[in-house]
């Protein structure tokens, strides 16, 4: 037997039948995904996000209304508004506050 099924085995052993994407979204989500301010303009801005599975974003360019005052290059935590079964992916909303200086949250 081929050794990737033999690991496929052991984590359905493991996990049972809750591998779907529902649940893992109920167990580990989270509201917020973070990006990299791009430019500011008249309480706008430019946001470059990456993918992030937890959030259920896709990676892009938003323009976004901000609730705090933000600059080039700040790394921010951005809301995004949630579907109910999230199967288009959630939608960039609004920076919420600047994000801690991590850079584990961007890689």
């Amino acid at each position: 037997m081929l050794p990737i099924f033999d690991i496929w085995e052991n984590i359905h052993e493991t996990w049972g039948d809750e591998e779907s994407y529902p649940h893992y979204a109920w167990e580990y989500g989270r509201d917020p995904t973070y990006g990299v301010v791009q430019e500011v303009k008249n309480g706008k801005a430019k946001v470059k996000t990456r993918y992030d599975l937890r959030s259920n974003t896709k990676q892009g360019v938003y323009f976004v209304d901000s609730f705090v005052p933000v600059e080039k290059n700040d790394v921010v935590k951005v809301g995004v508004d949630r579907s109910t079964l999230g199967l288009r992916g959630s939608t960039v909303e609004a920076i919420t506050e600047k994000a801690p200086e991590r850079e584990e949250i961007l890689v």
